[in-house]
């Protein structure tokens, strides 16, 4: 029987080209939460963004592994508070000043600090976002920081390249490469894994009465933490699809949204839901390795365009 599921959101739970969780994805959670199962996210993105991903769906956040850890709510408590060391930061930030196409971005309760950047650059990679609000600052603001990346403008500046000159400056930071785009930071040696964790341990739980979705470089370490758990989309990246147990459909078909229903309903009558069956496990797989419209970079395109 399950009882925690976590899923990722942007590709995974929020199917694009929509910016929150579905009807049908929030009815499904819902019908889990009735039946005594702790539902929520595990995502890079903060609580302040998730409040806004599940539509304002305070039931839908109070259990959550946010920030890639650095948060971790447990049915409305706030057990993992994990901010990012302020002096590494500010060393970094010297370097991301004197790079082209890069800057900071920290969350501040709804609105987005942008750190190191200039306005054409946060235009240029922000176009799509007519949602967001940004604040330009000098330095990093004051108070705990659990909610920071590095934004890299494609074909300008490279993530691997600036990565690696931070990394020397930071030693207490692990660094989460997303799409070439996008590093998320957490404290070294927390992810959404260790958040995982630490949910299990609070609720007494046990790792075969989890399941997490994913698509995405975050997810794999609570992928390879959970193997026997671990659902991947048809659009995630090869290392997921390899480790993960049980595949489903990609993002954009609101895949994980119709297993999370389908898990719900079997759970009520005491089955397995019918994509965990061999066959459809299968042929999940076989499509997300052959059909070319369901890859990580065919969901990607649609995350830039939309």
């Amino acid at each position: 029987m399950i009882k925690l599921v976590l899923c990722d959101m942007d590709l995974t739970l929020v199917p694009r080209p929509h910016q929150t969780v579905t009807p049908l994805g929030l009815a499904a959670i819902h019908d889990l939460l009735d039946q005594g199962v702790y539902v929520g996210a595990a995502s890079g993105r903060g609580i302040p963004d998730l409040r806004v991903q599940f539509a304002g769906d305070e039931a839908c956040v109070r259990t959550a592994v946010a920030s890639n850890g650095c948060q971790v709510m447990a049915d409305g408590e706030l057990i993992c508070h994990n901010p990012l060391p302020r002096e590494e930061l500010e060393a970094a930030l010297e370097v991301v000043r004197r790079t082209p196409g890069c800057f900071f971005t920290a969350d501040l309760d709804g609105v987005r600090g942008v750190v190191g950047g200039t306005p054409e650059e946060v235009q240029r990679r922000f176009s799509a976002s007519k949602d967001i609000t940004f604040a330009f600052l000098d330095t990093f603001p004051a108070g705990d920081l659990v909610k920071v990346n590095i934004t890299f403008e494609e074909g300008i500046a490279d993530a691997h390249e600036v990565v690696a000159q931070l990394q020397p400056l930071c030693s207490s930071i692990d660094f989460c490469i997303l799409d070439k785009h996008v590093a998320d930071l957490m404290p070294r040696g927390w992810s959404k894994a260790r958040g995982a964790q630490a949910l299990l341990d609070h609720f007494g739980l046990t790792p075969d009465e989890l399941l997490v979705f994913g698509d995405s470089e975050n997810d794999l370490p609570l992928a390879q933490a959970f193997p026997l758990s671990a659902v991947a989309m048809a659009n995630a990246i090869a290392p997921l699809r390899e480790v993960a147990r049980w595949h489903i459909g990609p993002c954009f078909e609101d895949s994980c949204a119709k297993a999370l229903q389908e898990l719900a309903d079997a759970q009520r009558a005491g089955r397995e839901p019918t994509w965990m069956s061999d066959e459809a496990n299968a042929a999940a797989l076989h499509r997300a390795m052959t059909d070319p419209t369901v890859t990580a970079e065919a969901a990607h395109n649609l995350w830039k365009v939309n």
